[in-house]
């Protein structure tokens, strides 16, 4: 090794590993919801083909009523379902983002020498604002959720779904705080090695 390294060796290995698991999860979340959304968007066009379809053009509740024929419903179940997995395993396929952050991991692994370790918390740091900016998002789709559920409490919903916004988006704000203090700290430290 070029330079003793400091006693934070493990400790920056072990945080820029949670914080790499944390993205490469955040990142297979984000394509199963797209698959989601893919999945009611091919349910939504095929109904919208169903109605607008010359097979049944004004009558389709009766149609429905008196034949009991729901095979057009089931196909477009059908189709958004087989739309969202083919979206998903088509996504899931794809290379990760985060591939250099790995490798970056496995070389400070094997050889802890400053250099490598400053490398792998200033890549971190980096990423640190995407990270928060997730945690925002989730926050809001909290707040939605929430307000979704609470509903039945009109006009005290808004509140509801908007302090648990807040306080989501303030643990957001708290823990991306804490965790640049902790990786500036630890560059300072590498940064300061002969």
């Amino acid at each position: 090794m070029s330079a003793t390294v400091p006693p934070v060796s493990d400790d920056v290995i072990l945080a820029s590993e949670r914080w790499y698991n944390r993205l490469v999860d955040d990142e297979k979340g984000g394509r199963a919801l797209t698959g989601v959304l893919c999945g009611l968007l091919v349910f939504l066009a095929s109904i919208i083909v169903i109605f607008v379809s010359d097979e049944t053009p004004y009558n389709l509740t009766n149609y429905f009523i008196q034949y009991g024929n729901t095979l057009y419903f089931e196909i477009s179940i059908g189709a958004s379902f087989a739309g969202g997995i083919l979206y998903y395993a088509l996504t899931a396929r794809r290379k990760s983002n985060y591939e250099d952050l790995s490798r970056l991991i496995g070389q400070a692994k094997a050889e802890p020498t400053p250099e490598r370790l400053l490398s792998l918390a200033i890549q971190i740091s980096s990423l640190l604002p995407k990270v928060k900016q997730g945690r925002y998002d989730d926050a809001l789709l909290y707040g939605v959720l929430s307000f979704l559920l609470t509903i039945f409490l009109f006009p005290w919903c808004f509140i509801v779904g908007l302090v648990v916004w807040l306080y989501f988006r303030h643990e957001a704000s708290s823990e991306y705080n804490r965790e640049q203090a902790r990786f500036d700290a630890w560059k300072l430290r590498l940064q300061t090695l002969p």
